[in-house]
């Protein structure tokens, strides 16, 4: 019976052997890393009134795919609860108005953000 075992663990250990990439012992090189694409999309839009529930710096590559050019950092995204529940994120110009969180808005039909009245 030990001598069937020894050969057979010895094929094992060889069949093994050649299903791993590269040589026994040596380090495999990895495949370089694909680097992700950005593609902007556009968001459905809907006007209404809501309240911000955040605000941050839009990504750099949105801001660069604007119908005007601005320079990165120059945008803002809000995530606006809108009065239905739903949540409506937006993107727009630094400091045109002054946002901050817990504020009310107005989302135009016109596609401007104001504070409600």
């Amino acid at each position: 019976m030990l001598r069937v075992a020894t050969p057979l663990s010895f094929a094992a250990i060889l069949a093994l052997a050649g299903c791993a990439p590269g040589q026994v012992g040596q380090p495999t090189a990895a495949a370089p890393a694909a680097k992700p694409q950005v593609q902007a999309q556009e968001m459905p839009y809907r006007a209404g009134s809501g309240v911000v529930q955040s605000v941050s710096p839009a990504p750099a590559a949105v801001a660069a795919a604007g119908a005007t050019a601005r320079p990165a950092g120059d945008m803002m995204r809000l995530g606006i609860r809108m009065d239905d529940g739903r949540m409506q994120y937006v993107d727009m110009p630094r400091g045109e108005p002054q946002i901050s969180v817990g504020q009310r808005v107005e989302l135009t039909p016109e596609r401007t953000i104001r504070p409600a009245q």
